[in-house]
């Protein structure tokens, strides 16, 4: 079994090392997570704000006819 192999000196020091490694998980890393399809969490997550844009901007059937 092993052990930790990095140790902190402060909170400041382990911060930005879990914000580093954040970055590169969210951003860079492909994930098989369903849907996913490789993509990084993080252009998932920006496609379905664009998506869920896309569909706010569309008027329902139930809008259409009360607009006419």
């Amino acid at each position: 079994m092993k052990g930790r192999t990095t140790w902190y000196e402060t909170v400041e020091e382990m911060q930005a090392h879990l914000d580093a490694y954040l970055e590169i998980y969210n951003t860079r890393r492909p994930h098989r997570g369903r849907g996913m399809s490789g993509k990084p969490p993080a252009h998932a997550f920006k496609a379905g704000i664009k998506l869920a844009k896309k569909a706010a901007k569309t008027p329902t059937k139930k809008e259409k006819k009360t607009a006419a």
